[in-house]
């Protein structure tokens, strides 16, 4: 089985999904897991935002039991957590059809996705093809699909054969080495099912949640790679106020709220609200 850096679907997680993220990866590090994991939930805020304290990092200046405040999207946060489970389920071995899923198409698209069968293989796509004799009319025959998508395929076998047409052409329209051939990234389709499925099953606003329920939440957040956004690019998280030392929020020689400044990133491993900072977009 490919390892996690070289299986299609993490090349995607690195270069298309959070592409502006990337330089992010050494900010977060392991200080930020820390402060999720041992964050405080303070309550469940209109039961659409989880109020939490964070500890902050006492080598900026600021005193040992300095704390931020932060408030946290419950659906954002949920999102963020299930979208990264799907991702690395893609990892795993495809999933039989009990009925493989038929389609007719012409024998132009039967030429391209016979050469294309081993790349959409990689990414747990399966298929067969068939070409009868005298007949300008071929079938493409699903197999097997990922885990993540062969339900949502069964019921709607439309998009699924919109998915393999419109990336098998994207191939095509680029000398036969473009659409995820060419980036080594799983198909946008597939992204948008992944994204879908998880914001359908995730948290919703107006779902109450128990300080344990809040509590377990915060820290599987914590174990994503990106926490700072949902699964379509939304903040999962917002820093408030500083609490308990009176201190600003200081990155390098930036303060939070204040003009952009020179920021010092030379410290990979930065404390919780540096690298909230480091990754908020300009705007």
């Amino acid at each position: 089985m490919p390892s996690m850096h070289t299986h299609p679907c993490w090349y995607f997680l690195e270069r298309s999904v959070l592409h502006g993220l990337r330089r992010s990866i050494s900010t977060v590090g392991f200080s930020l897991r820390s402060a999720l994991n041992a964050a405080r939930v303070v309550s469940q805020v209109d039961k659409k935002f989880i109020l939490i304290c964070v500890k902050k990092s006492p080598n900026i200046g600021d005193r040992e039991d300095a704390e931020l405040l932060v408030l946290v999207d419950q659906h954002a946060a949920d999102e963020r957590i299930r979208v990264e489970g799907l991702l690395a389920d893609l990892k795993a071995s495809p999933v039989l059809l009990p009925n493989p899923l038929i389609f007719e198409i012409q024998a132009r698209e039967h030429r391209l996705l016979s050469r294309l069968a081993s790349s959409f293989a990689a990414l747990g796509v399966v298929y067969d093809m068939s070409a009868p004799a005298r007949s300008p009319r071929c079938k493409i025959i699903v197999k097997a699909l990922p885990a993540a998508i062969a339900e949502r395929c069964r019921l709607e076998p439309k998009v699924l054969i919109e998915l393999i047409r419109s990336e098998s052409w994207k191939c095509e329209e680029e000398g036969g080495g473009g659409g995820f051939l060419a980036t080594k990234t799983c198909p946008q389709g597939l992204l948008d099912m992944l994204n879908s499925r998880a914001c359908r099953s995730a948290i919703m606003f107006n779902d109450e949640l128990t300080n344990e329920e809040c509590q377990t939440l915060i820290r599987r957040l914590g174990n994503c790679a990106f926490p700072f956004q949902c699964a379509h690019g939304r903040p999962s998280m917002i820093p408030l106020v500083d609490v308990g030392a009176g201190a600003s929020l200081c990155i390098g020689k930036q303060v939070f709220g204040s003009q952009k400044g020179e920021v010092d990133m030379s410290n990979e491993s930065k404390p919780f609200g540096a690298a909230w900072k480091f990754w908020k977009p300009d705007g």
